[in-house]
């Protein structure tokens, strides 16, 4: 091909399948990640036409914002959402303080240990083991259902 030729459609088509299933090596894309560094999107600076901005809004419009629904608009999907909540999981232990029922959630009072509270108890103040956000009011909350006979 001469400098400055363009590709046919069947040539583009032919050459998308000889490098199809081909990994690049770690070095590969190390070299590939220090040369894109600091260069700027070939987007940047082109704004959204209105057209497009209205087709988005009304995609998303009365969409409900569940976590299933947000892995779905996120890149990977809920796949790879899925595989991220299942590794967080794995970091936490199992010792249940008390036995399953039917209507509860297991809490985790810390990395290890367990208390099964009833879900609407459970669901009562926002949490984060991760954090530690809301969690010492859930633990106090998860104590008194364990000490007492919670109604």
């Amino acid at each position: 091909m001469e400098l400055g030729s363009h590709m046919t459609v069947e040539h583009k088509a032919k050459l998308s399948l000889a490098h199809m299933g081909q990994i690049m090596s770690p070095e590969t894309r190390a070299k590939l990640s220090v040369s894109h560094k600091g260069k700027t999107t070939w987007s940047k600076g082109i704004p959204v036409p209105e057209s497009v901005r209205a087709k988005i809004s009304a995609s998303l419009r009365g969409r409900p914002k569940s976590p299933e629904t947000l892995a779905k608009l996120w890149k990977g999907g809920p796949q790879v959402s899925g595989r991220k909540r299942g590794a967080k999981r794995r970091l936490l232990g199992f010792n249940p303080l008390n036995s399953w029922f039917v209507g509860c959630e297991g809490h985790h009072i810390n990395p290890r240990d367990v208390i099964y509270l009833p879900r609407k108890l459970h669901r009562s103040i926002w949490h984060s083991q991760y954090t530690g956000q809301g969690m010492a009011a859930m633990n106090s909350l998860a104590g008194q259902f364990l000490t007492e006979d919670w109604t």
